[in-house]
């Protein structure tokens, strides 16, 4: 029985009784999801909105995807611009204790010889933009169908790097079951489309997409999406609206000539090309004159033919592209001072804000997804340069901004006044004082030795023996 039935199809239904099963119809309706009015109708059938369904995203191939990437501008710098701005600034190393600072730059030496700050940057794009890539070191005296020996790696057995993106390998259908495994729930190996070669996963270093959820990775082979399926839709509408734009300034005036009895000259033998020629003559006319000559007829019920031109409107036509730009920037999470290389807008804006939440973004981005990356590339390129892994290594990103050389000495006054009052109230020693400088790199050439010579207590140099001089002369120093 439908609700309206409900409500008004028995007959002689009293007010009070009409009252009344319009509260338990309205009380039966509350218990279901959502917002619901049957006044109104809002959330049942007759709603509009209820028919609308988010669908299955569309799923592009490497094609597709090399057009997109290749023939929008903005679907470029949407894969681009995170990328370029988490390794512009680069990396350091911190190789444990050695006194012998010439290894970190024997490192980085090798790294720029093997091209691994412009590799990693390329593949960390090309993983975004097709939803998984693996880079693949060959190492000299070992199989890439074998589990990668770290230990034996000696110096100089680094030789190069293989990239292949997630359409070119193969995944193995057997999956890492060993919950003690890096690998665990990932395919145990990779098969190279082209030539055959398969790879043991110890070897394959993945490069991220857009991470999505476990059931839709198993569909996928395990691999990520492209950061623009999601996104296709926003990009698409806003490329269309600018080349519309852009037709439109084409269509800025149209012409309008109207001819008297243009049907019948058509239809005449050799008419068409009479008219075309009249049409080109006027043309020229104006194009020469700046001005369109036309029939003015005979009389006043004959009045020949009529000139006239259509002016297209542009107003707020920049509107509608900065609303659609701001709804690409926020499905790309980047300020749109940044994707559009535009000043920020608004009075008095400066776009400090979306600067620092974007730099936030990005130093997330570094840690969660580039770091892990470089500590597995330096853990074979760092053998292969010294001969053995150091016991303490870490590495850092340089700072994304430069800061003000004056900001940065009120930060270093700052510090060493906070230390000096903490070190005289007795809360902390020197000994600790210059472990934290090490580590917040006040002083770029301190090394732990330079930390050891700081005791732990000062003793008061009244209480300080002095120490005999060997050559000292009692007798003669008496004289």
């Amino acid at each position: 029985m439908s609700i309206w039935t409900r409500l008004f199809g028995k007959p002689q239904l009293s007010a009070s009784d009409t009252a009344a099963a319009i509260v338990a119809t309205a009380t039966e309706l509350r218990a279901s999801d959502g917002m619901q009015n049957v006044v109104t109708s809002m959330g049942l059938p007759r709603d509009k909105r209820t028919a609308g369904v988010y669908g299955t995203p569309p799923v592009f191939n490497e094609t597709q995807l090399d057009n997109m990437y290749g023939g929008s501008w903005l679907a470029g710098k949407i894969i681009d611009v995170p990328v370029d701005d988490m390794t512009r600034t680069g990396w350091t190393r911190q190789l444990g204790d050695s006194e012998d600072q010439g290894d970190a730059k024997k490192v980085a030496d090798a790294e720029e010889a093997l091209g691994i700050p412009a590799r990693v940057t390329r593949c960390a794009k090309w993983g975004r933009l097709y939803g998984g890539l693996i880079l693949v070191p060959v190492i000299r005296g070992q199989r890439l169908d074998q589990p990668l020996l770290l230990d034996s790696i000696k110096p100089g057995m680094l030789v190069n790097f293989l990239e292949y993106d997630r359409f070119e390998v193969t995944p193995s259908t057997t999956i890492d079951d060993d919950p003690e495994s890096p690998n665990a729930g990932l395919p145990v190996s990779y098969r190279e489309r082209y030539k055959g070669l398969d790879i043991h996963w110890s070897r394959a270093i993945r490069f991220p997409g857009r991470a999505v959820s476990p059931r839709v990775r198993r569909q996928q082979q395990y691999w990520d999406d492209s950061i623009l399926r999601r996104i296709t839709e926003v990009v698409s509408n806003y490329d269309q609206s600018e080349n519309g734009v852009a037709s439109l300034i084409l269509e800025a005036k149209v012409d309008v000539l109207a001819m008297k009895n243009l049907a019948k000259h058509l239809s005449e033998t050799g008419g068409e090309a009479k008219v075309q020629q009249a049409v080109q003559l006027a043309l020229m006319m104006k194009s020469i004159w700046n001005a369109l000559v036309i029939d003015a007829g005979t009389g006043v019920a004959d009045s020949g033919d009529k000139f006239d031109h259509k002016q297209v409107s542009f107003a707020n036509l920049d509107k509608i592209l900065d609303r659609l730009g701001q709804s690409v920037a926020g499905a790309a999470d980047i300020p749109m001072t940044r994707l559009f290389a535009m000043s920020p807008g608004g009075q008095n804006a400066t776009g400090e804000s979306d600067n620092d939440n974007y730099d936030d973004h990005i130093e997330a981005l570094q840690r969660t997804v580039l770091k892990p990356i470089l500590k597995r590339i330096d853990q074979i390129l760092i053998r292969s340069t010294l001969g053995t892994m150091p016991k303490e290594y870490e590495i850092t990103f340089n700072p994304l901004t430069k800061s003000d050389p004056k900001d940065e000495a009120e930060i270093r006054k700052l510090n060493a006044e906070a230390d000096h009052i903490l070190i005289d109230d007795g809360v902390i020693t020197e000994n600790l004082a210059a472990r934290e400088a090490k580590a917040r790199g006040t002083y770029r050439t301190m090394t732990e030795a330079d930390v050891e010579m700081t005791n732990d207590e000062i003793p008061d140099p009244a209480e300080i023996e002095p120490v005999p001089d060997p050559n000292a002369d009692p007798e003669r120093d008496a004289a």
